[in-house]
């Protein structure tokens, strides 16, 4: 598992349980600069990279992120020259995605074989060992070598683009899973929160929000899930802010407009 995979995974871990901490514990190398006071009247985020993509055969799937967070990682992707101007950000043209012998793939534009693309949108298990914990003298727990039996792990389900603000406690996060919309909607019974259905921009989402939980520290998040056409997928995005915001509501506030334009960018098109 590469490095940008393995943190996309922790951060999908960290906002489905919903857990303190977990924000604070992803910190990336340049967030130092979201940490002091005013860090906002730089305007983040403001200005949003575009990504484009033909989907199935079947769709062209457009939306966009914010350039300051552009860790779309999970994209093979090439920016088209002469579009950034400093002000708009980039236009990339991602290879395509498509299905075939029960797979998802991700194609190349400069002549690479195609890419697995299972781990970002399907759900995969793996079996892995699990240790005995023991004590020591001084009351110390560790970990031994002995294998007491065997855990499943999710190892799919990677998200495609994903930022953590760890000095402001603010998280964004876009997903595409193989998943009917009704049964992922379903999993919104599994917690609190308000469940809205809502027409943004030029698609219909069904959103989850709960709010920031102060007596047990759990994170505040809106989850927002549309169909990718008529096809047996899914595309999510997540927000999701922790105790910091909550004393600045103006933080929350940013975010918030910055979900709502994300939102807005999605479209889906038909190619034929």
């Amino acid at each position: 598992m590469n490095n940008d995979y393995r943190c996309n995974f922790i951060f999908v871990l960290c906002i489905s349980a919903l857990v303190s901490g977990c924000v604070g514990d992803l910190i990336w190398n340049n967030d130092e600069r979201y940490m002091y006071r005013g860090a906002l009247d730089s305007g983040l985020p403001e200005i949003y990279n575009t990504y484009q993509f033909n989907f199935l055969r079947t769709y062209r799937v457009t939306h966009q992120w914010p350039r300051e967070a552009d860790f779309c990682g999970a994209y093979r992707k090439h920016p088209t020259l002469g579009v950034q101007d400093g002000k708009s950000g980039e236009f990339f043209n991602v290879s395509e995605i498509y299905e075939d012998g029960g797979k998802t793939w991700q194609g190349s534009s400069i002549g690479k074989p195609p890419a697995d693309f299972d781990y970002a949108v399907r759900s995969i298990k793996r079996m892995y060992p699990e240790y005995a914990v023991e004590t020591d003298r001084a009351g110390n727990r560790y970990k031994t070598d002995k294998v007491i039996g065997m855990k499943e792990k999710e190892v799919g389900r990677g998200s495609i683009c994903n930022y953590v603000w760890s000095g402001l406690d603010q998280a964004l996060m876009l997903e595409i899973f193989k998943q009917s919309q009704e049964d992922y909607i379903r999993s919104f019974e599994t917690r609190p929160g308000i469940v809205v259905k809502e027409k943004v921009g030029q698609n219909e989402w069904w959103s989850k929000r709960t709010p920031y939980n102060p007596a047990t520290k759990a994170l505040g998040s809106e989850l927002w899930v549309t169909k990718l056409g008529n096809s047996d997928y899914i595309l999510i995005i997540t927000w999701a802010h922790g105790e910091r915001s909550e004393n600045r509501p103006e933080i929350n506030a940013k975010f918030q407009a910055a979900l709502r334009h994300l939102l807005e960018s999605v479209r889906i098109e038909s190619l034929k």
